[in-house]
């Protein structure tokens, strides 16, 4: 069953849901390709990566696919596209990560219902391994060849939380959506409390997820932040104003202590 959300979702709300990725996936590829191509005019990045002109109709109007203006409704951009986009890239020497918006673990730990446990565990062990080395012993091995896992920790937590990046961004939400599936409050309630920690810098960091982070916050506490834990028990809610509050005093200053820190390493846990 795992850790069921408070109310649970309907339908609608899932599909909703869905579609709220799409959105933010697609508005994050748009981002990438203004900030190397300096527009997101769709006729513009058509001539510049595609090397298309417009097609004139019967009557000589100009007429253009408009591919581009889709990945602002949710579309992502297919292979032959960002080949496309990252041979023009590095001919403008202005190298594109755009296949990095396109395909990064976190989209898939955003679905609703989640990813299951074998996938939510393949997903980990892609991950950098600055991020796997809190999740995983490195130089060990079990019989079928597989990284052995670490015990999850609250120090752990605090490691990946202080990277402050979005590769330990997605670390800590695989750690909380395994968290959920296998039952384990702690785990999914302590990640989920580093991820909100963590949330001002990944947005600051990152600008394409920027482009729609008030869809992206509400992605995050459908999968996160509106768990019914153990006993009925709610551990307190994070609210968008709280990550506005958030956002604005990390962009004053980088080193803010936000009210609902976890904390430091403790010095005491082995």
């Amino acid at each position: 069953m795992g850790i069921p959300q408070r109310v649970p979702l309907t339908p609608e709300q899932l599909k909703a849901h869905k579609k709220s990725i799409a959105l933010c996936h697609g508005a994050a590829c748009m981002v990438e390709l203004e900030r190397v191509f300096g527009t997101r005019e769709s006729n513009a990045l058509e001539r510049m990566i595609d090397g298309k002109d417009a097609r004139l109709n019967e009557d000589g109007e100009a007429r253009w696919s408009r591919k581009y203006d889709r990945y602002l409704k949710g579309s992502v951009p297919k292979d032959i596209t960002v080949m496309r986009a990252e041979r023009v890239a590095i001919a403008m020497g202005r190298p594109t990560h755009l296949r990095h918006w396109r395909d990064n673990t976190l989209w898939a730990l955003l679905a609703e219902p989640g990813p299951s446990l074998g996938q939510v565990r393949s997903l980990m062990a892609g991950l950098p391994p600055v991020v796997r080395k809190e999740i995983y012993f490195l130089a060990e091995y079990d019989p079928r060849g597989r990284l052995l896992r670490q015990p999850f920790s609250r120090n752990g937590a605090i490691r990946l939380r202080d990277l402050w990046s979005l590769d330990a961004f997605v670390g800590l939400l695989a750690l909380a959506r395994e968290g959920e599936i296998l039952e384990d409050d702690p785990q999914q309630a302590l990640s989920a409390r580093c991820l909100f920690e963590m949330l001002p810098r990944v947005l600051l960091d990152n600008p394409p997820l920027r482009a729609e982070w008030h869809t992206l916050y509400q992605i995050l506490e459908t999968v996160l932040w509106r768990r019914a834990y153990h006993g009925g028990a709610i551990v307190n809610a994070f609210t968008l104003q709280d990550a506005e509050f958030g956002l604005q005093a990390v962009a004053e200053d980088r080193n803010a202590r936000l009210p609902w820190t976890a904390g430091r390493l403790s010095a005491c846990e082995e």
